[in-house]
């Protein structure tokens, strides 16, 4: 019997967060295990709206709209629309490696076809609203149920006065109406390429629906950098709106301390491993006590900057932006922060430091702690979040460059669909 999440089936938002989080459970280094998945995410969804850590490649915001279109045009009826549209997507993903994308270059269901749980159809359902792609303000699970009635709206729609009464305005839209046409084989070999119109249009629509925010200042470009890994490391920087440069400079500084609780918390279990017998040797803890001194170091040199940085004003920009914050995730952040900034060297053997995280585990995961339940920690894979936080700058870095690839390309007589 297989598990799900039928709750959020009229909730896309929690739905999209959800898969995100089981997403990050695959991914070595992001997990969220202190819990400062709220304040990472706002800065993500503030620099790269529209975009997800389930995305892949932007296509996807052109290929969906596409077969939803043809889907209203059939006249399809509600009941079967949801298993008409995974066997068009299960049909896409065989189209697009038919086209020549092949394994990790993002096709999505190549191997589980219309079985997929999560269709392209979920993953980029939120960010189609945020881009004003979509226009239809529900759920992908109510959009699937008005077909029935589009179905009779188009039927009543206003017809030409000529003999034929050619449908010549439809009464209900739900997509935008400059949405470049299809391709004419989209489901037998497709691309995630994009032809110079899409590749405009999608640039219209992020400066439209998001003018100054860092996914936008991207898309104006003509080349995305290669050796940046963050958002701070861009090169042109000083060309960004002022208020964008600050909210970059926060994000800098609190991904920076926070890496440093989520290496104590890696060097705690290591050490908790080893105590109970679970490892035999203590080459993980000999490994996070490298890597912590390496974040020490990094700390020192920038701890004029970061005690002088003015938290309340941060605090002020993550509330704006995220009024749910949890009263106990600002408890733990400030603690943390204001614990390491004493003194960064201290802090990994400091004994409130180490409450401090255990607590926070705890008040978490309850039962299935790791540093309190033997068997979940004997379910550690020797790494848990220790990563530096980038807010989805690797997404946004791959929509700029799918796109400017895009502008650039032109109308070569080679581009495909």
């Amino acid at each position: 019997m297989t598990s799900g999440f039928s709750w959020l089936d009229h909730d896309e938002s929690e739905r999209r967060k959800m898969l995100e989080v089981v997403n990050l459970f695959r991914e070595k280094g992001t997990l969220d295990e202190l819990g400062f998945g709220t304040i990472r995410d706002t800065f993500a969804d503030y620099f790269f709206p529209g975009t997800s850590t389930i995305q892949t490649r932007v296509r996807y915001f052109l290929f969906i709209p596409w077969f939803y279109l043809k889907l209203e045009r059939d006249r399809v009826a509600s009941a079967h629309v949801d298993q008409q549209a995974r066997r068009w997507q299960a049909q896409l993903a065989k189209a697009l490696t038919a086209g020549g994308e092949g394994e990790g270059t993002g096709v999505i269901g190549s191997q589980a076809g219309e079985q997929l749980q999560r269709p392209p159809s979920i993953v980029y359902w939120a960010g189609l609203s945020h881009w004003g792609i979509r226009t239809f303000p529900g759920s992908l699970v109510q959009y699937h149920m008005s077909f029935d009635g589009l179905s009779n709206e188009s039927r009543r729609g206003l017809r030409s006065d000529d003999a034929e009464g050619e449908l010549v305005e439809a009464s209900h839209r739900n997509w935008h109406g400059g949405l470049p046409d299809a391709p004419p084989d989209l489901f037998e070999r497709a691309s995630f390429r994009l032809r110079r119109e899409d590749a405009e249009y999608l640039q219209e629509r992020i400066l439209t629906t998001a003018p100054d925010k860092f996914l936008a200042h991207l898309v104006r470009g003509r080349r995305i950098p290669d050796r940046a890994d963050a958002p701070w490391l861009y090169p042109d920087l000083a060309e960004l709106p002022h208020d964008l440069q600050i909210a970059i400079e926060h994000g800098r500084r609190f991904s920076l301390l926070v890496q440093g609780a989520q290496l104590i918390y890696n060097l705690m279990l290591a050490e908790r491993a080893v105590e109970l017998g679970i490892r035999s040797d203590a080459e993980l803890v000999d490994r996070y006590r490298e890597r912590l001194d390496r974040w020490i170091g990094e700390a020192q040199l920038d701890l004029r900057t970061l005690r002088g940085w003015d938290r309340e004003a941060f605090w002020a920009f993550i509330r704006e932006l995220s009024p749910g914050l949890r009263p106990a995730t600002y408890r733990f952040a400030e603690s943390w922060m204001t614990s390491a900034l004493e003194d960064p060297a201290a802090a990994p053997d400091r004994g409130e430091v180490r409450a401090l995280i255990t607590n926070r585990e705890r008040q978490l995961k309850g039962g299935l702690a790791r540093l309190y339940s033997r068997r979940a920690l004997e379910r550690w894979n020797g790494e848990s979040g220790s990563g530096r936080l980038t807010y989805r700058w690797g997404q946004g870095r791959r929509v700029a460059a799918d796109i400017i690839e895009g502008l650039n390309r032109g109308d070569r007589p080679d581009a495909r669909a």
